[in-house]
Order: structure tokens, then C-alpha cells, then sequence
């Protein structure tokens, strides 16, 4: 998710994927929003397919 970050303010990357493990930051949305951490892909291997920025407007 750092990573994310790092990579959005440094080079402008305009597609950021995070493997996010913990259920925990899943349940807290307000995480993922553009202004927080700007992640456009979710993916977590507990899940069977990917969250998109979609569900995290």
C-alpha cells in the first residue's frame, strides 16, 4: 500500500495494484479513496477475485 503511494507521488503511475493480505484494512474503505492511498486494484489472496477502485468511490 506504501508502495502505492510512493509510486503515485513520485512518477504520476496511473494504475496502482496493492496485495492486501490483512481482512482488517478491507473492511475500512475511507483507506483506498484517491485522498488516502491512491489504489485502483485490490488484491488479496483470501478474496477470489480482485477489488477494484470501484467499490472504493
Amino acid at each position: 500500500m506504501v508502495g502505492c503511494q510512493v509510486a503515485y507521488t513520485l512518477f504520476h503511475t496511473p494504475t496502482k495494484i496493492a496485495r492486501v493480505r490483512a481482512l482488517a484494512f478491507l473492511n475500512e474503505p475511507r483507506l483506498f479513496s484517491q485522498e488516502a492511498l491512491p489504489i485502483d486494484v485490490l488484491i488479496s489472496p483470501e478474496q477470489r477475485s480482485p477489488i477494484t477502485s470501484t467499490y472504493y468511490p
